[in-house]
């Protein structure tokens, strides 16, 4: 485009003095300016498929005229013009339309150096325009309706179904064949269903079948008459060997005739083997429906690693293979892999029994963390830990035994799921129990009313030891060192001399006045004070602290208090030797463990070590001078609550 640099009149004057002057006038070009940017003017809309839009888009540009480009997101194709030249700063698209299945897209506008626009457009059915075959005709037998019939759909250019459409469907087949059946089927919401069509004609001889409406593209297939049964193909391979289990993929089998195709009319029986060394799991035999034979729960038991031949057969037909390689497969049963041995009642076993977990092939399962549980029979019970759970598949025992008098016994172990392992175990002359228990001696005789303890008692015939009683009460933590040593943890008891007894299966043997309780066992000499224990959570030792109890010397009588759990805690005594130094003990559990040292002041009072407690009962606190030791101790009980 030209442009002159003066106006008309100007240009007038200058013409008639420049001519008159023999000079020529030359007009002057001014390049096009470029687009700055692009803008929807008018949105597309109406998007039936295969059609214009009802509203077509106008684009509207600023700063100089240019192409503009419509593009669509990928699963759709755009029809009619899809560049369009602006002119005035517009561009208008007169037959821009889309193909697509129905859904919604982005269409987008561009122009070179400026910003693309875009927008949302959904797609619906547009005109019927061709058939569609949604579903083929299937299990074609001479002069009979195929097994599965032809589905006909009405669609539009973007394969959408016209629901609308009512049109009539026509089947028609190629020469050498007729059909038989219903051929003219009337859409139902655009969708033609046939229900008796057949076709007779040659086997082994493929046809087309074509079906057509009016007004729109027809469209057709294969169809195949298959001829006499001959052998066997495999569809789908079994797959998923776990060993004694189903395959994961079933296999199918297919009845075909000289030709490859599928014999439909068939429903001959398929029955499978498998090569030496293997067996197989479950229905080994099945009919074929349609001429397709489906196994449904088929499954293999043999070596892991090893391939195996699969042979799929039926009678007067060629037979067909396929080979699967089985794994390992989930636990199926225990086995005593490492007997048990070395029964001597009330102790472990000598030899601890190792429990397998198996496969159906007897295969370790290596993955297995299944928990095993022992159990005995009647007349015995076990000791140790009875459940244990397998590591890599095993299950090791440690520390089991058993209880029992001579004889046999059955040991059983168990896992959910799983079909038990059993073993016989005998408790015999040498390891059983031989009479009733005798003591000789406790040692140390002595110990304080709080119990705990821990004392040996030597003597006869403590195998297969069941109870061990000082006076009425019943001794914890029972330890069968040997037929003639065992070690326990007192009870709690009262101040005085009561019998120890040993109970077995034999009897009870008893040592009279074989155990002494004192108040304070470890005490002897004059106390050197009174005393009153006072409790803080707070550790420093001025911290006058938020609980008194008077400390008193029977551990039967202990005051309770309450002692804030695994946080130190600030122990101080009064009523002691002014200006004296102690060693400070302290019993927890039965056990004496020094502490460190303290230093009563001219008060008699005493701030000892912060200690924590973690666990709550009775415990004592004793304080000895230096030089006298034992000669001059006090010892404080004080029930802990948490």
């Amino acid at each position: 485009m030209k442009r002159w640099t003066r106006s008309t009149a100007l240009r007038g004057l200058l013409a008639g003095a420049l001519l008159g002057s023999g000079l020529t006038l030359v007009a002057q070009s001014q390049p096009a300016l470029a687009a700055t940017s692009i803008a929807f003017s008018t949105n597309a809309a109406g998007a039936a498929a295969g059609a214009a839009f009802s509203t077509q888009p106008i684009i509207s540009v600023v700063g100089g005229d240019t192409t503009v480009t419509a593009t669509v997101s990928a699963g759709a194709t755009l029809i009619g013009t899809t560049a369009v030249l602006s002119t005035g700063g517009t561009a208008t698209f007169s037959t821009l339309g889309i193909t697509a299945p129905a859904g919604t897209y982005t269409l987008a506008f561009s122009a070179s150096g400026v910003s693309s626009v875009s927008q949302s457009i959904t797609v619906t059915a547009g005109a019927a325009s061709k058939l569609g075959i949604t579903t083929a005709a299937n299990g074609a037998i001479s002069g009979s309706a195929f097994s599965t019939q032809p589905v006909v759909a009405i669609q539009d250019a973007g394969g959408n179904t016209v629901t609308s459409s009512t049109l009539a469907v026509t089947a028609s087949v190629s020469s050498g064949a007729t059909l038989v059946g219903t051929t003219t089927v009337t859409a139902s919401s655009g969708v033609a269903t046939f229900t008796n069509l057949g076709i007779t004609g040659t086997s082994s001889t493929a046809y087309t079948l074509t079906f057509t409406a009016s007004g729109v593209t027809g469209i057709s297939q294969n169809v195949t008459i298959p001829g006499a049964a001959v052998g066997l193909v495999v569809v789908t391979a079994p797959a998923g060997a776990a060993n004694g289990v189903a395959f994961t993929t079933q296999p199918q089998i297919a009845i075909n005739d000289g030709s490859g195709n599928r014999v439909t009319s068939s429903t001959a029986n398929v029955t499978v083997s498998v090569s030496t060394g293997a067996t197989l799991v479950g229905t080994t035999t099945v009919p074929a429906t349609a001429g397709l034979a489906t196994f449904t729960n088929l499954g293999i038991t043999g070596s892991p690693g090893i391939p195996y031949t699969l042979t799929f057969a039926s009678t007067g037909l060629t037979s067909i293979t396929a080979t699967v390689t089985p794994v390992v497969g989930p636990g199926s049963k225990l086995s005593v892999t490492t007997q048990a041995a070395g029964a001597t009642s009330g102790v472990a076993f000598t030899t601890q029994p190792q429990v397998t977990v198996q496969d159906t092939g007897s295969n370790t399962v290596s993955t297995s963390t299944a928990s095993v549980t022992a159990t005995v029979s009647t007349g015995a019970t076990l000791v140790g830990t009875a459940a244990v759970a397998a590591v890599s598949g095993i299950a090791r025992y440690t520390n089991l035994g058993i209880t029992g008098a001579n004889g046999t016994y059955i040991l059983t172990f168990s896992s959910t799921g799983m079909t038990d392992a059993t073993q016989t175990i005998t408790i015999g002359a040498g390891g059983g129990t031989t009479g009733v228990p005798t003591i000789v001696a406790v040692s140390p005789s002595t110990g304080t009313t709080a119990g705990g303890t821990s004392v040996t008692l030597n003597g006869t015939n403590f195998t297969g030891t069941t109870r061990v009683a000082f006076g009425n009460s019943t001794a914890s933590n029972v330890v069968v060192v040997s037929a003639t040593q065992m070690t326990a943890l007192t009870p709690a008891g009262t101040a005085g001399a009561v019998s120890v007894s040993v109970t077995n299966a034999a009897g009870t043997g008893t040592l009279t006045n074989g155990f002494t309780y004192s108040e304070a066992p470890n005490d002897s000499g004059e106390p050197i004070g009174g005393g009153v224990l006072l409790y803080s959570e707070d550790a420093s030792a001025d911290a006058e602290g938020t609980e008194l109890v008077k400390g008193v010397k029977s551990a039967g009588s202990a005051k309770s208090v309450s002692i804030p759990l695994n946080q130190a805690t600030r122990i101080r005594v009064s009523g002691l030797i002014k200006k004296q130094k102690f060693t400070v003990d302290i019993k927890i559990n039965g056990s004496w463990v020094n502490i460190g040292k303290a230093a009563s002041n001219k008060k008699g009072n005493a701030a000892l070590r912060a200690i924590a407690f973690q666990t709550k009962g009775t415990f004592a606190v004793r304080l000895k001078t230096p030089a006298q030791r034992q000669k001059a101790s006090t010892t404080y009980y004080v029930n802990a609550k948490a």
